[in-house]
């Protein structure tokens, strides 16, 4: 059943929205730093209280929609070839795999196709896997902090872990 699409809510602990997954309008081309953000807020609402990113709605709330995107990137059956796009970029950057946690679904409001990702929260730890700039693998844990999503680095990320998994920090 496909939910209505509530623009009244502003950003916060529990909903993102982004104008586009991997195609740069301004650009005309492929923007993996778009995709990387996408990822990035899927991980923090697995680490945090879950939520939902919304993917054609720009910063203010207003609906911009896919359809631009989903024309420059594939040929036909537009909507699932997006939705294996994505499915394929969590399998390959989560650890480990969110399975039963997130749920792509997309709506057509009259500005054009919005994908809604609807997160639930992950008991464990979530890591987003990404190479450095030197071709090193690296994985990094996100969280959501109001309406941000931040990497934490050192003893945030330490505590984070050990908190998560046996709800103690002994410092």
């Amino acid at each position: 059943m496909l939910e209505s699409l509530d623009l009244s809510k502003p950003e916060g602990q529990v909903l993102e929205n982004k104008a586009a997954y991997i195609w740069n309008s301004r650009t005309g081309s492929r923007d993996p730093k778009l995709k990387l953000g996408v990822l990035k807020t899927i991980a923090a609402f697995l680490n945090t209280e879950g939520g939902e990113l919304r993917i054609g709605v720009d910063k203010s709330g207003q609906p911009s929609g896919i359809d631009a995107e989903l024309h420059e990137l594939f040929d036909r059956d537009h909507l699932d070839q997006f939705e294996l796009l994505l499915q394929e970029a969590i399998v390959k950057c989560l650890f480990p795999l969110p399975v039963g946690k997130v749920t792509i679904q997309f709506v057509n409001p009259s500005e054009g196709w919005v994908c809604r990702i609807f997160v639930k929260p992950a008991s464990g730890v979530t890591y987003l896997r990404e190479k450095s700039p030197s071709g090193e693998q690296t994985h990094t844990i996100f969280v959501r902090t109001g309406n941000r999503t931040t990497a934490l680095s050192d003893i945030q990320r330490d505590r984070f872990v050990v908190e998560r998994l046996s709800g103690k920090w002994p410092l």
